[in-house]
């Protein structure tokens, strides 16, 4: 199990930074709120959303809201 993190890593080039709190998009569509950071090789962020519950997804997998 890896430790769940609660300071962003710093963003991969060509990637956009994703801090905690943000609102981001996820592929199937729902939006939620950004929780949490796990540090792996393939960084997975943690996302509260808005339908309920929350899942891990890769950094690149979001699309930021602004």
């Amino acid at each position: 199990m890896t430790p769940l993190d609660a300071g962003p890593p710093p963003a991969p080039a060509g990637l956009p930074a994703v801090a905690r709190h943000n609102r981001v998009r996820v592929p199937d569509g729902r939006v939620g709120e950004v929780i949490g950071f796990y540090r792996t090789e393939d960084e997975h962020i943690l996302v509260l959303l808005d339908t309920g519950g929350s899942k891990r997804y890769p950094r690149a997998d979001l699309r930021l809201l602004r």
